[in-house]
């Protein structure tokens, strides 16, 4: 997936088109949310990164909502789930990426400057982590959640 992803976002870049939509074509993904960043804090704890990534919604993937005011990342060290408007929509093992629109390159954290334009990416997890094992140890119960996971990029609502 690198290697599609690297060439992908080369092209888009070359011929001034849309990187977060390239990304997600050439990934199978699907570009959850664009908005601007309206803060972004994070400690390091006991070896972890945490803390969270609010973006001021400005266009919504309409498979979640025909409008949204806030997308909000919670994050340790990786980008582990997903909020938008207070209702979870994504979680691990699927793969949660910040696009710096301006910038035109993939954010990590935890350096994601306050204002910067995003575009939230959704890439499918690799098969390992959807298995019963994958998930028991990096699924919605290692985050506390209740739920089973279930995979946005598979929903058809």
């Amino acid at each position: 997936m690198a290697l599609k992803a690297g060439q992908a976002l080369e092209k888009a870049i070359q011929n001034k088109q849309d990187i977060a939509q390239a990304l997600a074509i050439a990934c199978n993904g699907k570009v959850l949310c664009r908005g601007t960043v309206n803060t972004s804090r994070f400690v390091s704890n006991e070896g972890f990164t945490t803390g969270t990534i609010c973006i001021d919604v400005k266009d919504i993937n309409s498979m979640v909502s025909q409008s949204a005011e806030t997308c909000e990342i919670e994050v340790k060290n990786e980008n582990m789930r997903v909020k938008i408007d207070g209702e979870i929509v994504v979680t691990i093992p699927e793969l949660i990426t910040c696009i710096d629109l301006t910038n035109q390159c993939v954010l990590t954290n935890p350096i994601i400057p306050n204002h910067a334009q995003v575009a939230v990416l959704i890439l499918p997890a690799p098969h390992a982590f959807t298995s019963e094992k994958g998930l028991s140890v990096f699924g919605p119960e290692y985050l506390d959640l209740p739920q089973a996971y279930q995979s946005f990029l598979n929903r058809t609502d």
